[in-house]
């Protein structure tokens, strides 16, 4: 069940980020370059996890285009051609980079136990 849905979802090409404004008033603001490095598809992710460095040109940042798929998420078309990542609204609302939400997420990370500690 997702916690938290979009009112209105815009793109803002001149300043290249994705705007969304949630239904309990959270105002999020996501660079393009910002949400392709975060993309969830199963290549992109493991890369992540795997630390492995990923290098793109910039035409991998420029968003081509967006569709919503079913009421629970966005496909984002980069310009690459890249556009396996299937953003849910929770994912999206979880990866928020405004102040408030990268600060919860800091503290929230800091009160994990590290698993160098083992």
């Amino acid at each position: 069940m997702m916690k938290h849905y979009p009112l209105k979802v815009q793109v803002d090409y001149p300043r290249k980020i994705l705007v969304i404004d949630w239904d309990d008033g959270h105002h999020s603001e996501y660079p393009f370059r910002y949400l392709r490095e975060l993309c969830p598809c199963a290549s992109c992710t493991k890369d992540r996890e795997e630390k492995r460095p990923k290098i793109l040109l910039d035409v991998a940042f420029r968003l081509d285009g967006i569709a919503q798929v079913g009421n629970y998420a966005l496909n984002l078309i980069w310009g690459d051609g890249h556009a396996h990542g299937i953003y849910n609204w929770d994912y999206l609302r979880e990866i928020c980079p405004c102040p408030e939400c990268t600060a919860r997420r800091e503290a929230q990370a800091a009160a994990e136990p590290s698993s160098d500690a083992r």
